[in-house]
């Protein structure tokens, strides 16, 4: 079983791999880049468990290199789990990359790590509300002491196994009627299919003009490419000329929720 793990920077994501890997680490480059990626085996429960510790990633609307290299081996799609560590203590903040993963529909578990700072902090988490509303395993964690590790990858080969796949959370509704209509013309075109991606994640990319997704196929769908600019002009005028990076934005979502 391969398991990813995604986190933003400094939300322990390497001590959780350290946890479980030892010296027994491998180093290597993304294919043609400087950027760098860490990997090891190790059994759990029988099972042998490659784990991979990609870049820290603060979104995945990004035009940074590292970032970017994150995303694609993502959507590579070789991983059979994810493995989202976020820092407990900066709660709001990390939760943007992690409705961003669960547009990819990928299998995931959130590994809230450094509970024990969000506890000095005075903040309290409701884990149970916390994984309901994101339909994925929520375990607390503090990485650093080897708390929860355990719990944490028995959890996530079990999610990997059932292919346990989370909610994706709803914008407001005109974004969302926009999203839908451009979901079923990358659907019609079947452009989907292409970067093996979910309609729905590839829709928010193309409104967020991603670079990624807009170089390798505007040369192919002219017409795609008017559409999406019809959309894009649609919610600069419901959102008052906010560029369309801002508005998609996950964290709209959050700073109208209670955690």
């Amino acid at each position: 079983m391969k398991i990813a793990l995604m986190g933003q920077p400094n939300s322990g994501k390497s001590t959780v791999f350290n946890d479980v890997a030892g010296y027994k680490a491998i180093t290597s480059n993304f294919p043609g880049k400087t950027v760098k990626y860490t990997l090891t085996k190790f059994n759990l429960l029988g099972q042998t468990i490659e784990l991979v510790d990609l870049p820290g990633t603060y979104s995945l609307t990004s035009f940074d290199l590292a970032e970017l290299e994150a995303r694609k081996y993502l959507l590579k799609g070789n991983v059979d789990v994810v493995i989202n560590v976020i820092d407990a203590s900066l709660l709001s903040r990390s939760l943007e990359l992690t409705l961003q993963l669960l547009e990819l529909k990928l299998p995931m578990v959130i590994c809230l790590n450094m509970i024990d700072e969000a506890d000095r902090k005075g903040i309290k988490i409701d884990i149970e509300k916390l994984s309901k509303i994101f339909g994925v395993p929520v375990i607390p964690a503090i990485a650093v002491k080897g708390k929860g590790i355990k719990e944490l990858f028995s959890t996530a080969c079990e999610v990997g196994e059932k292919k346990k796949i989370g909610k994706t959370i709803n914008f407001s509704k005109d974004v969302e009627d926009v999203i839908t209509q451009l979901s079923i013309q990358i659907k019609k075109k079947q452009i989907d299919q292409e970067f093996n991606v979910p309609e729905r994640f590839l829709a928010l990319k193309y409104l967020e003009n991603d670079s990624y997704f807009l170089e390798n196929y505007k040369k192919k769908s002219n017409d795609l490419f008017k559409g999406i600019v019809h959309f894009q002009d649609i919610l600069k005028e419901a959102h008052f000329f906010i560029p369309p990076i801002f508005f998609i934005s996950p964290v709209l979502y959050l700073n109208g929720r209670k955690h």
